[in-house]
């Protein structure tokens, strides 16, 4: 049996066209370059190899047939154009064991 294929950022082939998605929000450029300065100052704190993963906020991980892309990147699109722009605080660290550390997106 073939092992799943990255084909785009995010977007993994699970076999037979279906592939697992994860949405996210990307934060602006400034605190982009923030994050990742923080990454890898942690990274090398703690000689866990170079933070590679751009800095996001996950908002859905989800499974899709291929031939519904379409129709799910419409609805997506949809969506997000009936929000308007909006301030995230974050807060504070979390982690997953052994391979992730985060900066918690506050409450309210």
């Amino acid at each position: 049996m073939d092992s799943p294929k990255m084909v785009a950022p995010g977007v993994v082939n699970l076999l037979s066209g279906r592939f697992v998605y994860l949405l996210v929000i990307t934060p602006p450029p400034v605190e982009c370059k923030r994050i990742m300065r923080l990454k890898n100052q942690l990274a090398k704190l703690y000689a866990s190899g170079i933070a590679l993963s751009r800095p996001h906020i996950t908002v859905a991980q989800f499974f899709a047939w291929e031939k519904n892309e379409a129709a799910i990147i419409q609805l997506i699109v949809d969506a997000a154009a009936a929000y308007k722009p909006f301030c995230i605080r974050l807060e504070n660290y979390g982690s997953f064991p052994q391979h992730t550390v985060y900066i918690n997106v506050a409450a309210g």
